[in-house]
Parts: C-alpha cells; sequence; structure tokens
C-alpha cells in the first residue's frame, strides 16, 4: 500500500497537468474566434447593484447601418454613423483601441491611454456577448446605468 500511493498520487498529478494543459488550449482556441466583424444586435442595461434595467435594440437612425466592432489580433475599430452630410452620404466615427485577451477579459488602451476592461460572457462562431461597466454611473429616469451587455452577431 505505501508503493502504491504515491505512484496513484504521480498517476493523479499527471492527468491533472494534461486536463489543464488540454484545457488552456482550448480556452485559447476559443477565444481566437472573436476577430472579424461584429455587428451590435442588443444591449441589456444594468444599475450599481446589477439589477437588470432594460433591454434595447439597435436602431439605424441614419439609414447608415449599426454599430460595428472590427477585432483583429491586436486591435478594435468600433464603427459608428453620426448622421449624414449635405449630399446624404453617411457620416462615420471610428474608435480605435488597442487590445489583449486573458481569463476571458478584454483588455483595452485608447491613444490617450487610458484603460478598459470588458468581460467576454458568451462567444461562439456566429454570436459573441460581453459586458462592461461605465466608469461613471449615467442617469436614465431616476436609474444609474453603470454595466452594459452587449450582444453582437458575426457579420460574414
Amino acid at each position: 500500500m505505501k508503493k502504491i500511493f504515491p505512484l496513484l498520487l504521480l498517476v493523479t498529478f499527471a492527468l491533472g497537468l494534461h486536463s489543464c494543459k488540454e484545457q488552456k488550449e482550448t480556452k485559447i482556441d476559443k477565444l481566437s474566434e472573436v476577430v472579424g466583424r461584429w455587428e451590435l444586435t442588443s444591449a441589456k442595461l444594468y444599475d450599481r447593484e446589477a439589477k437588470f434595467l432594460t433591454e434595447t435594440t439597435p436602431k439605424d437612425e441614419f439609414g447608415c447601418g449599426n454599430l460595428t466592432w472590427i477585432f483583429t489580433t491586436d486591435q478594435i475599430e468600433i464603427l459608428t454613423y453620426i448622421g449624414k452630410d449635405e449630399n446624404g452620404n453617411c457620416l462615420e466615427e471610428i474608435i480605435r483601441l488597442k487590445y489583449t485577451i486573458q481569463d476571458h477579459t478584454i483588455h483595452t488602451i485608447d491613444d490617450m491611454g487610458v484603460k478598459e476592461e470588458m468581460l467576454i460572457t458568451h462567444l461562439t462562431e456566429d454570436e459573441f456577448t460581453f459586458m462592461t461597466s461605465l466608469p461613471n454611473p449615467l442617469n436614465e429616469k431616476n436609474n444609474a446605468i453603470k454595466y452594459t451587455e452587449i450582444s453582437c452577431k458575426r457579420i460574414k
């Protein structure tokens, strides 16, 4: 029995390391699926205590398209439309952020050095959902909006 216990412990430890290695590789592969173009489909708003307030769906107010997130391997471009010019051409605004992903969290930094974090809550080949926290809660109808859960679909 004295000889079997260390052997059993060694086998258990080796299986555990193998399992951790597989899990880590799967995690990296799954997170690499974020690269691509994603269109906003909905946003859920939460208060300071993370209590659900409301869900909104995007409106293409100018007939130009919905908010789009473009992920490359190290940069995010957030494309939105801010109106139309006098000739009816859509006016775009693009926000560029550098990013890394660690432990299901997207860490961003903008040109001014402002850092943000977005927690990935759901990621498949065609769906992507992440949570973000507002540094200063927005007051809307007596509710302070602190957290936003953003859902997107992949644009093919």
